[in-house]
């Protein structure tokens, strides 16, 4: 073997036993306990939560006997859809384009979630951000899941699809869960869509049983009634819990078919069971409550009484059609509550046309035993006619279509009323005391406003008429109305035609999505920054229903109903649906078709119960495959050892070749010594055209986040440090002749392709490792590239010292000129940045196939309807200012940091050792001087990377912390100037003062701050952005280098 092949190969085994050296130290980690990022948040006062699966928890109050499903021959039920008649081409071609608008709007809510507010509850359509008022799980994903299937839309459908794998039910952001809103938009929704869909994606189905299974957990009471206001935590540790005393009815009522259509899929009977007990309570009270065959808005869950409440609504259950007809308990209740609804709740009301129409208002029954009308309208209660329609199909009771169709025309004379011709959230109107001497007249109009007021307890000072005058001029109502207390419109169902959906359309529309308006009374109304997810799931869906062909969604396939949407023929067992209020030029003739569920009329009253929680836990799941697909990662995610090491090998290979460069400065100082202006600057000149290099690639990989290939990235990077390297090497061997300049040009090319390659390198990587969920995996990267500062000045320091000086390779010494560098040992040092390269290449071509291997991407190809599907799946690409906006504390440290560390490089390389260059040990000598300050640099930016295993050492929950701490590092610049530079002398005549006050600290500072950055990210995005925060951290950090490395050139 000869001498120069000896010497690479001892540089070549010194490194790699370095790197295993150093590398248990990296994952000491696992020894000591860490938070899960997956794991519930929870106070330290509480007891931990294991990993949970909520089919395996014990109940405290088991249930001995389940009630079963019916079963039997289901009854024949009479037809509800209309036959309609054959279109004309002009009714045709107007229908297509009201479709296609209503298509357009859904498109522009649905792309304004995905930018903004992807798998969080509901987009914010002003701001541009989010809300999770609904446990934190997607509500607007998974709600929108039909509509999506309905309009046609499949490639977006699998992209969603795909995505609801991640959404973790073991954990939530919110302390109590609303046990009504979580099933009616998530149970309902992942139903509704295996339904709708031909049960072609078994992954809906999955995820609403496990979602039933922790439901059902609510139910665990001594007698068997919910708890609405769920505390699911102390449901998960099996702590004691009860029904509460004030329910509203509509909360405990609105489960039946969820829960039913839920128990006949997964055949799982106590599914029906939880709801049945419900139900029955509900039929052995419903005529000994204040208004017999009614109940009232709240009841006492906790002692099963639901006769006390004095105020009444109208309220039924369409569970009839969902079992096929097989029991007549729902037909008895729902006919003994429309006949008193009849009596008690629906009035005419006074208008200046003179329409025969009816509105559902509320009752109370006084202390003396009197029930007193209460004209209150809701644009909730507008499902009453829809409802009464299908009743009277079903169950056979004609008379009430007329009822129906007078309801309808009451709830579109109120939209009609507004300025903005959209219906308010809450008003009160003037009732005729007699339905058949209705006809208008201002007095009794006055009269009315002023009853409203009194009943209200306000004191009229003027005389009354005019007093009427001025409050309607002031409030803005419209004629017949005495009040408008909630003047909003929040995107809810409609019961409208085109006009309607224009007037939503010219109203509530913002540059993301769409609106709540804040007064209906207003030409011009204020928008409100909410936009929840019946919008798109319910409100637009039915739109695009009115205007589309009648058998997309017959209503004797379907049960529509508001909160949920399912498939209907399946043995006896009917689907559910939302409400379906049809339009003003639908509903005259054809009125059958509407419906809803009655026990949404109090959700008004609901929605000042929800509770509000600002935090946030990111949901796990996501990767990306060797080919860059988007693959879907499983409940268990398992650390690898052999992962995490070519992670860490990954971060040595990443960071190699700038260190490369910085650590054989004196060889280049050798090449430039015939040149002063290259001599004096080549180092900042290396470290600008590196950075800005960098810096550019990262800038346009960012862009091209959406169909990148990040595992192709990767290996491009390796492959063109391998090439880079070798011409590196070969030429300490072929162009030694050559001049200054040229060498000098040669160089820049050199250190352009290398800084392309560390681009591509850290795009691909930051981005692949956060589809793993490990953040193990992300420390192994960081903790590798401090590594790869440290084996350089290693293999350079080996490289120098292993040089006899007597060898005849080594140059000509000028006494005056910098100390030499051998060419061997240079050829040496670049020919093992080629051996890391290569050895990097084969382990992460292992570690694609290995991940491919044990992904569960084919799992998901079969969930999906074909391969060609998933490869469609798009990753989602995240603005910049939306990243900035989430990350901008962690963003500005990162790039100080880095900023404030280029000027190291700088100064490292002109202070020499303050003892004599030529009499002193060869160590101290600058050519292996200059390596080891550079040695103890590195070195304490590994120990500072390192240190970020230690929890109680953390601050990635404390962004604001990290920011001052990098603007502080700035105090290390002065101390350089106490060195020895360019052996001029010292103010402080000390190597230890150099090499471990300045150098080592300045190292740490940097490692800690730099890796608490990267890894913190991941905290403050949420999952489906975890890739591009990953891309965007590390574009923060070339922008940091590259501002130093310009300012660089003044410290040279």
């Amino acid at each position: 073997m000869t001498p120069s092949l000896r010497r690479w190969f001892i540089s070549c085994a010194a490194a790699v036993l370095t790197l295993f050296a150093i590398l248990p130290l990296s994952r000491f980690s696992t020894w000591l306990p860490q938070p899960s990022p997956s794991s519930p948040l929870l106070p330290s006062t509480e007891r931990p939560i294991p990993r949970l699966v909520w089919k395996d928890i014990p109940q405290r109050y088991p249930v001995t006997s389940i009630i079963p499903l019916p079963s039997g021959a289901p009854v024949t039920i009479p037809q509800i859809q209309y036959d309609f008649e054959p279109e004309t081409y002009e009714q045709k071609t107007e229908r297509q384009a009201r479709l296609n608008a209503v298509r357009e709007s859904f498109l522009h809510s649905w792309e304004g979630y995905k930018k903004h507010a992807w798998l969080q509850d509901e987009v914010t359509p002003i701001s541009g951000s989010y809300n999770n008022e609904f446990g934190g799980w997607g509500a607007t994903l998974v709600d929108t899941l039909d509509t999506l299937w309905i309009m046609g839309l499949k490639k977006e459908f699998v992209v969603a699809v795909a995505a609801v794998k991640k959404i973790d039910f073991t954990t939530s952001p919110l302390q109590t869960v609303n046990l009504f809103e979580t099933t009616i938009r998530y149970l309902g929704g992942f139903l509704s869509a295996y339904d709708v869909s031909g049960g072609k994606y078994p992954v809906l189905l999955d995820k609403a049983i496990e979602l039933g299974e922790m439901l059902y957990r609510s139910f665990d009471t001594p007698n068997r009634m919910p708890v609405t206001q769920w505390d699911w935590k102390n449901g998960a540790l099996g702590g004691p819990q009860e029904a509460s005393s004030q329910v509203l009815v509509a909360e405990i009522g609105s489960l039946t078919l969820e829960f039913t259509r839920l128990a006949r899929l997964s055949r799982d009977h106590k599914f029906y069971d939880a709801i049945q007990r419900i139900t029955d309570v509900f039929e052995q009270q419903q005529n000994h409550t204040r208004i017999p065959g009614m109940w009232p808005v709240m009841v006492d869950a906790r002692t099963q009484d639901f006769t006390r409440d004095r105020t009444f609504t109208f309220g039924a259950q369409q569970q009839h059609i969902m079992l096929g007809g097989l029991t007549q308990q729902y037909r008895h209740m729902y006919e003994a509550a429309i006949d008193a609804a009849k009596e008690h709740l629906f009035f005419r009301p006074l208008n200046p046309k003179n329409q025969d129409m009816l509105l559902s208002g509320s009752a109370k029954r006084n202390s003396a035993n009197n029930i007193k009308l209460d004209p209150q309208g809701q644009h909730l209660s507008c499902f009453t006619g829809g409802m009464l329609a299908i009743a009277a199909k079903i169950f056979e009771r004609d008379y009430d279509l007329e009822v129906a169709r007078r309801l309808v025309d009451g709830c579109i004379w109120a939209y009609d009323s507004t300025p903005t011709g959209i219906m308010p959230e809450s008003f009160h109107v003037v009732p005729c005391r007699d339905p058949v001497d209705c006809d208008w007249d201002d007095v009794k109009w006055y009269a009315g406003v002023m009853d409203q007021q009194e009943y209200r307890h306000y004191i009229m000072t003027l005389e009354k008429k005019q007093w009427a005058k001025n409050f309607i001029a002031k409030r803005k109502l419209p004629p017949g109305f005495s009040d408008i207390e909630d003047g909003r419109y929040i995107l809810r169902l409609l019961d409208t035609a085109w006009r309607m959906f224009k007037a939503i359309e010219n109203h509530t529309k913002t540059e993301i999505a769409y609106a709540a308006i804040n007064d209906v009374t207003q030409t011009k109304p204020d928008h409100v920054d909410s936009m929840e997810s019946f919008w798109t799931a319910e409100t637009l869906k039915y739109f695009y229903l009115i205007f589309s062909e009648p058998d997309v969604i017959s209503l004797d396939e379907y049960v529509l109903l508001s909160g949920l949407r399912n498939r209907v023929q399946d043995d006896y067992s009917l689907g559910v649906d939302k409400t379906l209020d049809q339009a003003a030029e639908r509903c005259q003739k054809r009125v059958r078709n509407l419906e809803n569920e009655p026990q949404h009329t109090m959700e008004r009253l609901r929605s000042l119960l929800r509770r509000h929680s600002s935090s946030y836990e990111p949901l796990d799941g996501g990767s990306i495959g060797p080919d860059g697909e988007r693959i879907e990662v499983g409940d268990e995610k398992h650390f690898s050892w052999i992962e995490y090491s070519i992670f860490f090998l990954l971060g040595i290979a990443m960071l190699w070749a700038w260190n490369m460069f910085l650590a054989a400065g004196p060889y280049f100082q050798h090449r430039f010594e015939s040149n002063d202006w290259i001599f004096t600057n080549f180092q900042s000149a290396e470290l600008s055209v590196s950075t800005i290099a960098n810096l550019g690639s990262v800038l346009v990989l960012t862009k091209l986040q959406a169909r990148a290939s990040y595992p192709k990235r990767i290996i491009a990077s390796l492959v063109i440090n391998i090439i880079t390297f070798t011409l590196l090497a070969m030429s300490t061997r072929l162009f030694m002749k050559a001049s200054a300049g040229g060498y000098f040009a040669f160089l820049m090319l050199m250190v352009f392709a290398a800084s392309l390659a560390t681009g591509l390198c850290q795009n691909g990587v930051f981005a692949y490792v956060s589809g793993f969920g490990q953040g193990e995996y992300t420390q192994a990267i960081m903790t590798g590239q401090a590594v790869a500062g440290v084996l350089p000045c290693i293999a350079q320091i080996v490289s120098v010292l292993s040089v006899r000086n007597g060898d005849s390779s080594q140059p000509h010494h000028e006494p005056d000129g910098p100390p030499p560098v051998p060419s061997t040992a240079a050829f040496s040092y670049f020919l093992t940045a080629t051996g890391i390269s290569f050895l990097t290449l084969l382990a992460f071509l292992y570690l694609a196939n290995r991940h491919r291997a044990q992904s569960s991407f084919k799992r998901a190809v079969e969930t999906l309807d074909t391969a060609d599907e998933a490869a469609d799946i798009e990753r989602k690409a995240v603005p910049l200012l939306t990243l900035l906006s989430k990350l901008r504390w962690l963003a500005a440290a990162v790039f100080l940091t880095f900023a404030i560390t280029m000027f190291f490089p700088v100064f490292t390389q002109k202070i020499y050792s303050v003892r004599d260059s030529q009499s002193g040990p060869r160590l101290l000598q600058p050519a292996s001087f200059i390596p080891l300050a550079f040695l103890w640099w590195n070195t304490g930016d590994l120990f500072g990377r390192l240190l970020t295993a230690i929890p109680a050492l953390s601050l990635v929950k404390k962004p604001k912390v990290v920011f001052v701490l990098s603007v502080t590092r700035v105090l290390f610049i002065p101390l350089y100037l106490l060195c020895n530079i360019r052996g001029h002398g010292a103010k402080i005549n000390s190597d230890v003062f150099y090499l471990l006050v300045v150098q080592l600290l300045f190292g740490t500072t940097n490692g800690f701050l730099g890796s608490t950055c990267m890894m913190g990210a991941g905290e403050w995005v949420e999952a489906e952005e975890r890739e591009a925060a990953g891309g965007f951290m590390g574009l923060c950090l070339v922008a940091g280098l590259t501002v130093g490395s310009l300012l660089s050139f003044f410290a040279a």
